[in-house]
């Protein structure tokens, strides 16, 4: 995969936003950092000083490794690249309060050789009832209850 195509998929996975999607393959190129050791190419000490790259990425650039996520912030704004040495690790971290749940984190994009990957996090209450994190929710009404679940997990959505 290359930078271009993964910018246009995370385009297309934010495009379901109720609220409407700022993030677009522009801002991918002009933001993009990295601090994944597979990706050392794509990285920019400039965006952390300014926010954008000294250099708008080349479309054509690599991306490298089996389990990503594209991190976009459009409080901060942000966009970073986290890679992860296995599904476990990638999973660990995309249900924890680093991941989509981090309210600060308006999109949290997974791929998986080289493929977008559609998720959704869960979790069990105390109660022992099983829900689904709602993004749009924590953006709109404040605190979820999934935030305060000690018991969460990555739900992988079929392709």
């Amino acid at each position: 995969m290359n930078v271009l195509e993964m910018a246009e998929m995370a385009v297309a996975e934010s495009n379901d936003d109720p609220d409407g999607s700022c993030l677009t393959v522009a801002e991918i190129l002009r933001r993009l950092d990295t601090h994944d050791s597979n990706n050392v190419h794509l990285a920019d000490p400039a965006v952390d000083r300014s926010r954008f790259r000294s250099e708008v990425l080349s479309v054509d650039e690599p991306v490298c490794g089996e389990f990503l996520a594209l991190v976009y912030s459009a409080h901060y704004p942000l966009v970073r690249l986290d890679g992860f040495t296995d599904l476990r690790e990638m999973e660990a971290w995309l249900a924890s309060d680093c991941g989509i749940l981090n309210s600060f984190a308006t999109y949290v994009i997974a791929f998986i050789a080289g493929k977008l990957r559609s998720y959704a996090v869960a979790y069990q209450t105390d109660d022992g009832a099983v829900h689904e994190f709602d993004k749009w929710a924590q953006n709109r009404l404040g605190p979820q209850p999934a935030e305060n679940a000690s018991n969460r997990w990555v739900a992988w959505k079929c392709s």
